[in-house]
C-alpha cells in the first residue's frame, strides 16, 4: 500500500493559525483532503454565541 505526505512548513502568528483553523466553512479552500466540513452539537452551538455576542 501507498502512502505519501506532504509538509509545508512556514512561520505565521498563533492568530493567524487560529484564524484558519476557527473557521471551518473555509476549510476546504485551504486543505484539499476536506471534501466538506461541519460543527454539530455543542461545537456548533459555542461557534453561533460566537458570532452573536462577540465572545
Amino acid at each position: 500500500m501507498w502512502q505519501v505526505e506532504h509538509f509545508l512548513t512556514k512561520k505565521v502568528k498563533a492568530e493567524t493559525m487560529w484564524g484558519l483553523y476557527s473557521d471551518i466553512t473555509t476549510w476546504t479552500t485551504w486543505d484539499k483532503g476536506f471534501v466538506s466540513a461541519t460543527l454539530e452539537g455543542l461545537a456548533a452551538l459555542a461557534l453561533e454565541k460566537e458570532r452573536v455576542c462577540g465572545e
